[in-house]
This record gives structure tokens, sequence and C-alpha cells, in this order.
């Protein structure tokens, strides 16, 4: 068995996917030459080809919103640096490290990504109803708050909607397992 990294073994399962192989000939023609749990945990993060094409558009939409969230983030990353909040810097990784692993469409991120913008919709919220009713930029504070909030929320919608339908195999935070206790990561359908 050949010994390679976790990145190497990505970077080649993403390129015979992008050649068009099927998720099922990628791991038995890899199979002799790696740890089968392995394989089988990093080919479920990936989505096959068909379906990444399929659900390209609302991917990039879900980008777009990462890319909002983010952006939104940095805005208030000066400040947060000079007063050194480390769990506001922490935040800020973690931000990043998201939106990386959804743009590169990694299936394991999905769940928690949503999980992390409704705790950003949380934030807005909890910041807007510290802000006193009588402040002049009130109504325009609200009116944004609530036009970020539906902006992620739809962000979530979507992240949910292409776990469900691309990594069907996912249960919560982990790909299921078959009755041989070997992780799925495909899903099988009959054709009848």
């Amino acid at each position: 068995m050949e010994k390679t990294s976790d990145k190497e073994l990505t970077n080649t399962i993403n390129q015979k996917l992008n050649l068009g192989m099927s998720k099922s000939e990628i791991f038995q023609e890899l199979k002799p030459e790696h740890n089968e749990e392995n394989l089988r945990k990093i080919l479920a993060t990936r989505p096959a080809p068909e379906l990444r094409e399929k659900y390209r558009g609302l991917h990039m939409v879900v980008c777009g919103i990462w890319i909002i969230f983010i952006g939104l983030e940095a805005l208030g990353l000066v400040e947060i640096i000079i007063n050194m909040e480390l769990i506001y810097i922490l935040t800020f990784i973690i931000s990043i490290l998201f939106t990386v692993q959804i743009w590169k469409f990694n299936g394991h991120y999905f769940l928690p990504g949503a999980i992390w913008l409704s705790i950003g919709i949380f934030n807005i919220m909890k910041e807007f109803l510290g802000t006193y009713e009588l402040d002049p930029d009130y109504e325009m504070l609200k009116i944004i708050s609530l036009s970020i909030s539906l902006v992620f929320l739809t962000g979530i919608v979507l992240l949910l909607i292409i776990r469900k339908n691309v990594f069907s195999y996912y249960k919560w935070f982990k790909p299921e397992v078959n009755f041989k206790n070997e992780i799925v990561f495909e899903k099988y359908y009959s054709k009848n």
C-alpha cells in the first residue's frame, strides 16, 4: 500500500472525478493502493460529477452568500484586532475555513456551515435588538439586519438542499455506514 497524504489522495480523487469517473470506479481503482476506510471517507466528502454539475448554480449562490458573510465579518475585523478580542478572531478564521471548504464543494462542511450561518443570524438579531429604538438610524438598521438575516437564511436553506440531494448518505455530521460497517460514499438507487 502506497503512503500518500489525505491532501494528495483528495487531489487524485478530484482529478478523476473531473475526468468523469464515477466514485465507484475511483474506489475500485485506488482501493489496492490506499487505506480503504480513509478512501471511503474522502470519497464521501466529494460530490458525484453529475450531481456537482446539476447543483453548480445553487453552489455558486451559496458561495456568494458565504463571501458576503466573510465580508461582513471583515468589516469589524480592524476593531476586533485593536481590542485583541481573540474569540472574534477565532470565529473569523473558522468562517474562512467554512467558506473555503464549501467553495471546494466538501460535503462534510455543509451542515456545520448551515449551523454557523444560523449563529450569524442570531448575532445579527442580538446586535439589532440591543439598539435603542429612538436611535435615528433605527429603521435603517432594522432593514439592514432583516435583509442580511434573510440572505443568510437563504444560504442555510440552499446548504441543506444541496446536502440532502448531493450528499444524501450523510447522517448528521458523518456519512452513514452499510451493513458491513463500511462508510457509504454514494447513494444507490434501485431502478424499480
